[in-house]
C-alpha cells in the first residue's frame, strides 16, 4: 500500500498589493497556497565541491534556522538529515540503493518501485518555469527541464 497523500490550504494576506497591469494597488488580497501533506521525499545534492556537500550536510544536521517546507507552518514532522547521507557515488545511484525512509506504519509496506525526477541536462522532460533568475525581491523565473522515471 502507497502512503495516502493529502493536500492542505493555507490562507495568506498582504496589503498593498499591486494588480498584474499594474493599474491598481489593493489595500488587502488574501491568496491561497496549497502543500501536500503526509508525503515523503528523499532529495540529493551532487557536485565536484565535497567541501560545500559537506557543509550542507552540517547545515541541515544543525540548522541555524527553523526549518520549514513552504510556510512556516508547515515544518518537517521527521528530520531532514540523514546521519550516513553523505556518500562518494553519482547522485542517481545514490537515489537508487537508498533504502526507504519513510517511518513505517503497521498496515503498510515499501513501495516495490519509486520515482525519481532529475533536472535534464539535455533539454528533454518536462517544462518547469521555477529557475530563479533574480533576487527574491523580482521573484522572476526561467525554464528547466525534468525528466522523470
Amino acid at each position: 500500500m502507497e502512503r495516502t497523500k493529502s493536500w492542505r490550504r493555507d490562507y495568506q494576506a498582504a496589503q498593498s498589493i499591486i494588480s498584474a497591469d499594474r493599474s491598481k494597488i489593493h489595500d488587502t488580497a488574501v491568496t491561497t497556497r496549497d502543500y501536500l501533506a503526509d508525503a515523503v521525499f528523499l532529495v540529493g545534492l551532487e557536485g565536484l565541491d565535497r567541501a560545500l556537500l559537506e557543509s550542507a550536510h552540517a547545515a541541515l544536521h544543525n540548522p541555524a534556522w527553523p526549518l520549514a517546507l513552504g510556510r512556516k507552518s508547515y515544518v518537517p514532522s521527521e528530520p531532514v538529515w540523514l546521519d550516513s547521507g553523505l556518500v562518494d557515488a553519482p547522485l542517481f545511484d545514490a537515489l537508487a540503493t537508498w533504502r526507504w525512509i519513510a517511518t513505517p506504519r503497521k498496515w503498510e509496506n515499501p513501495p516495490e518501485k519509486l520515482l525519481v525526477s532529475f533536472e535534464s541536462q539535455d533539454g528533454t522532460g518536462a517544462l518547469r518555469m521555477d529557475q530563479p533568475l533574480s533576487s527574491f525581491a523580482e521573484r522572476r523565473f526561467g525554464a528547466r527541464y525534468v525528466r522523470s522515471d
